[in-house]
């Protein structure tokens, strides 16, 4: 995989103040992360995605990807304590896929221009 993104869905939104997290929260009938994965998922330019969050929101994130159908997304892995964290180790964990570029993106942020 020559391009992979990894969509960061480990925050617990506790500023946000709200009993979910911002990533699971719904636009209509789907989820704010699977709005983001979406955009990634139709663009050419993204090989692959590798999702990370919460521990106990791994399943549902499963569930969320296999009712979206979503064919990009190569592992979902479980995030750290702070976004550092979780970003380093979805970096180590990219290391045996030796991508040639790396993308980071929140995953509460579905609106974005893809030339970016």
């Amino acid at each position: 995989m020559k391009n992979i993104v990894i969509v960061v869905a480990a925050g617990e939104g506790k500023r946000f103040g709200s009993k979910v997290p911002k990533q699971f929260l719904k636009i209509g009938k789907r989820e704010v992360l699977s709005l983001t994965i979406e955009r990634f998922e139709h663009s050419l330019k993204i090989d692959g995605i590798l999702i990370a969050t919460l521990k106990c929101y791994k399943a549902y994130v499963k569930e969320m990807v296999k009712k979206s159908k979503f064919k990009k997304i190569f592992a979902i892995i479980e995030g750290g304590r702070k976004r550092y964290d979780t970003v380093y180790k979805a970096i180590k964990f990219l290391k045996k896929y030796t991508p040639e570029n790396v993308l980071i993106h929140d995953g509460v942020r579905p609106v974005f221009d893809e030339k970016i």
